[in-house]
């Protein structure tokens, strides 16, 4: 390029021309532009750089958050199938048991003592095998009436005091038993479509017997309102055992 003033050559990077003096304009306004430039490129650095850093932080949350789930999904994974293999241990074991069970449950029908057949009942999953499964009419029975006995006597699982010694239930355990009685007396409906022996027919009816001589002994209930109570709907059973009990409140 050529100084503006004497034509002399001149540089695009010198201020002055060496011949005349005279200030070199385009070099100036090339320098301008650079400085300019060059604030604008670290302007622009400085914010991708910022914008990075903060798609490199969503990425890692990210990350982690994928992390997570792929765990939770593995631990729940594992945990199902751990406790299918459990069950399908237990079921096996119980399997390979039956005979010993169901002589040992026909002992206890025997001899009526149908509070442990349910607790024998539940600890060895007997109606989980199909071997055994005759006898589910006759522990779902003995479960009502443990549950009717633990509330009328104190016995059950939160350890509450009972009407058995003076001090009353709790306006739960009313529900709770009138819940009890309606099961006990609605097992053939509720039967999974499958016809009762006549000889469980006639356990599950001494059971009911049991829960009734239950009822007339540790309740006010007399023989015709016991009777009468498991014909009842939920609402008037439990008005019913409010009267013939002491409620705590």
């Amino acid at each position: 390029m050529k100084c503006e003033h004497c034509g002399a050559p001149i540089g695009l990077e010198d201020k002055f021309c060496a011949y005349c003096g005279a200030p070199n304009t385009q070099a100036l306004l090339h320098q301008a532009d650079m400085e300019h430039y060059q604030q604008e490129f670290q302007r622009t650095q400085a914010e991708v750089m910022k914008s990075t850093g903060r798609m490199a932080r969503i990425s890692s949350n990210l990350i982690i958050l994928a992390v997570l789930v792929v765990l939770n999904i593995g631990a729940a994974i594992f945990l199902f199938n751990a406790n299918e293999l459990g069950w399908n241990a237990r079921v096996k074991a119980t399997e390979a048991k039956a005979s010993v069970y169901q002589a040992d449950m026909e002992e206890m029908i025997e001899e009526k003592e149908y509070l442990k057949l349910y607790d024998y009942s539940l600890s060895n999953h007997i109606t989980s095998v199909d071997a055994l499964s005759d006898y589910s009419g006759v522990c779902r029975a003995a479960g009502c009436l443990r549950n009717i006995y633990g509330i009328l006597c104190g016995r059950n699982n939160l350890g509450m005091n009972s009407y058995s010694t003076g001090k009353g239930i709790r306006p739960y355990e009313a529900e709770s038993l009138a819940d009890e009685i309606g099961r006990l007396w609605e097992i053939e409906d509720n039967y999974y479509g499958k016809e009762l022996s006549e000889r469980d027919k006639a356990v599950i009816a001494e059971i009911r017997e049991y829960a009734k001589a239950l009822l007339l002994g540790y309740t006010a209930l007399d023989s015709g309102q016991v009777e009468e109570l498991p014909n009842l709907s939920r609402t008037k059973a439990i008005e019913m055992i409010r009267e013939g009990v002491t409620i705590l409140e």
